[in-house]
């Protein structure tokens, strides 16, 4: 497993390499102004209440839980989002509970048994101005809905589910200035009845960074103040899967997305 996901990194880095060699280098000569890439792109996080409703429903047969117990604080990042113009956006999200769901007590075992789960999204957002500081948007797209079960002696009682699904969401936001914005949203994803998972809502207030592109009288500033990021840097990383595997389950499946390679 663990070679397997260090290969698919080493070809999403290729990849990524490849994508920005064909891009216009103009950092080189314009270090004080915004990447390519970053300019126009913003990155957000709300935080409030999602509901999930879990019960006894969604255990396998033969099994009953004394109570289910359903955590409602949640919290959504947008990892990246890009402005393509004032009206229309596109971005990448993670929404999950702050805790575990937890089944308490099954078929009588006195223990408690936690089901993780957590939704990714790739959606298409669409705002409309209502006011100079206010304005409304939908967004719609593609959900990616993972889930951890757990198992009661080797089988089974809430089962593992990996699986695509729509993403949808409409809010408020409050322009507090070109570069913060403050908004009030909801996102939803069905139910699958298939896999035995509820539907997702989550209600929230959050907020976003924008990142438009400086001003020449700004950029001249900067460029003249004396410190410039240098053209080469040595970066330290750290990697952790408190994110889960969800997204790399889902992307291993033959139907899905092929990498090239030996594994």
């Amino acid at each position: 497993m663990l070679h397997r996901m260090n290969s698919i990194i080493i070809q999403l880095t290729f990849i990524i390499l490849v994508i920005l060699q064909q891009i216009p280098v103009r950092a080189q000569d314009k270090r004080a102004q915004y990447p390519f890439l970053l300019s126009g792109s913003y990155f957000g996080v709300s935080i409030g209440y999602i509901n999930y409703p879990f019960s006894s429903l969604h255990m396998e047969p033969g099994y009953q839980a004394e109570s289910v117990h359903i955590p409602h604080t949640g919290v959504r990042i947008i990892l990246f989002g890009h402005q393509f113009n004032k009206y229309l956006s596109a971005q990448i999200s993670y929404m999950r509970p702050v805790d575990w769901v937890s089944y308490k007590n099954v078929n009588g075992d006195r223990s408690s048994h936690s089901v993780w789960m957590n939704v990714a999204g790739l959606t298409i957002k669409s705002k409309l101005p209502v006011k100079p500081k206010f304005s409304i948007y939908g967004e719609g797209g593609l959900g990616i809905i993972t889930r951890n079960g757990f198992e009661i002696n080797e089988v089974f009682v809430v089962k593992d589910a990996n699986y695509a699904t729509i993403l949808t969401g409409a809010g408020l936001q409050y322009h507090l200035n070109k570069k913060w914005e403050f908004m009030l949203n909801m996102a939803w994803s069905p139910a699958n009845k298939k896999v035995k998972q509820p539907s997702t809502v989550f209600y929230s207030g959050g907020f976003n960074f924008n990142m438009h592109p400086l001003p020449p009288e700004k950029v001249e500033k900067n460029l003249s103040a004396g410190y410039i990021f240098p053209k080469n840097l040595i970066q330290v990383g750290y990697a952790t899967n408190f994110l889960g595997y969800g997204v790399n389950h889902f992307v291993a499946y033959p139907t899905w997305i092929r990498f090239l390679g030996k594994m």
